[in-house]
């Protein structure tokens, strides 16, 4: 079974941050070259804003640089590792 794009998008936020890894969006451009273009998962992550799916947090990544860091909002956290835990075709 195949993920819809936003759902693709929250089980890969979901996936970092169960890995206690931050994430943004440059990441997940990087983690869908060749699947999504930068459009299409800008265009996703406002939808799973926009649906109350995901929250960003300005913080600093690794390099030193402020990045709006994604985690799976508490309300959908169940919703998302239902998902995810079917559907591990991104690994």
């Amino acid at each position: 079974m195949s993920l819809t794009k936003e759902f693709d998008i929250a089980c890969r936020i979901f996936d970092y941050t169960e890995k206690d890894e931050t994430v943004w969006f440059t990441k997940l451009v990087e983690d869908l070259d060749g699947i999504m273009s930068r459009v299409t998962v800008s265009k996703y992550i406002d939808v799973l804003f926009d649906l109350g799916i995901i929250n960003g947090e300005w913080k600093q990544n690794e390099e030193g640089k402020m990045v709006r860091a994604f985690t799976i909002a508490g309300e959908a956290r169940t919703l998302v590792k239902h998902i995810f835990d079917k559907n591990r075709t991104f690994e």
